[in-house]
């Protein structure tokens, strides 16, 4: 009898401990939702990781961590697909699962088809665009503006029109293919872009950098805030409206034409215009330049206008 006893003891103890190991318990649940209302924007949050394919139907895959299913916000409305975690309601002692040395990271991936209806992409929240079909935006129009640590791992669109916004240091690396393009970054936010435009507008602040190649008809570039770019390719025409110890160099973009106003201390600009330079320049910034331009001085005053072989 004692014998049997100790046989139940240790089979309940066993039990015990493969409900005490929450880890190997969990699983991933994935949900499928098809003929979905028609959308034309997507706002992800939270950790979640976006593939975005081309199809004629509407339809959205998930795969979720168990333990959080409970937790995300999914919904069709007012032609906006939104999937988002509601962060206050996970409980601690899940969250502690995924924390430890050798824990691993939750799994939140959605994938969505859908045809050529894409003008707005919305991330927040460390979420990532992981990939994306071309096929799947507006000819006409389309915007993108990331937050709170969101992620592009790469994106290539073609469109007329592109507006980027990225802030609170999101991450991208696009190709875009336009007639115009708008970019706003801020708050420690970084961009690689390559661009085909015929007008290519950038508002760069806030520790905030950026990294541009490819051929626009016209680059204008207003940078302020300790933010560092880097301007390659082709523009026949730049205009710069430099300050708050702004970082632009130019060097190796085939330039014709620039017009650079440009204040502060510790601002620069390294500029290559072959054939014209303007330059409105005060408050101790400084502007080197490359070739043998023509230069225009509008307004020169404790500041500086420097050959480039001399710096």
């Amino acid at each position: 009898m004692k014998r049997l006893n100790h046989r139940l003891v240790y089979i309940f103890i066993a039990i015990f401990a493969l409900g005490s190991l929450p880890l190997s318990a969990q699983r991933v649940r994935s949900t499928t939702k098809d003929e979905l209302p028609a959308f034309s924007r997507i706002v992800l949050g939270g950790e979640f990781s976006l593939d975005i394919r081309y199809g004629k139907q509407y339809r959205a895959r998930m795969a979720v961590e168990e333990l959080f299913t409970d937790y995300v916000q999914f919904s069709v409305v007012d032609s906006t697909l939104t999937v988002t975690m509601d962060e206050r309601k996970v409980p601690g002692e899940v969250r502690k699962l995924f924390k430890g040395k050798d824990s691993r990271s939750p799994e939140f991936r959605v994938q969505v088809t859908m045809p050529e209806t894409l003008r707005s992409l919305e991330l927040a929240g460390h979420a990532v665009l992981a990939a994306a079909d071309d096929l799947v935006f507006d000819a006409s129009s389309v915007s993108v503006k990331l937050s709170d640590n969101a992620r592009i791992a790469s994106l290539t669109c073609k469109t007329d029109r592109i507006r980027l916004e990225l802030d609170r240091k999101a991450d991208a690396t696009l190709s875009v293919t336009c007639d115009s393009l708008s970019v706003s970054q801020a708050s420690g936010s970084n961009l690689e872009l390559t661009h085909h435009s015929q007008v290519s507008a950038f508002a760069v602040s806030g520790n905030a950098t950026l990294l541009v190649k490819g051929e626009t008809g016209l680059l204008k570039l207003d940078a302020k805030g300790f933010s560092k770019s880097i301007l390659n390719g082709k523009a026949p025409v730049a205009r710069y409206a430099l300050g708050t110890s702004a970082q632009v160099n130019a060097v190796s973009l085939d330039n014709a034409r620039a017009f650079a106003e440009v204040s502060g201390l510790g601002t620069s600009l390294t500029v290559a215009a072959e054939e014209e330079l303007t330059v409105d320049l005060s408050a101790g910034a400084t502007v080197y330049f490359l070739n043998d331009p023509a230069i225009r001085v509008l307004y020169l005053k404790n500041a500086s206008l420097i050959p480039y072989d001399r710096k």
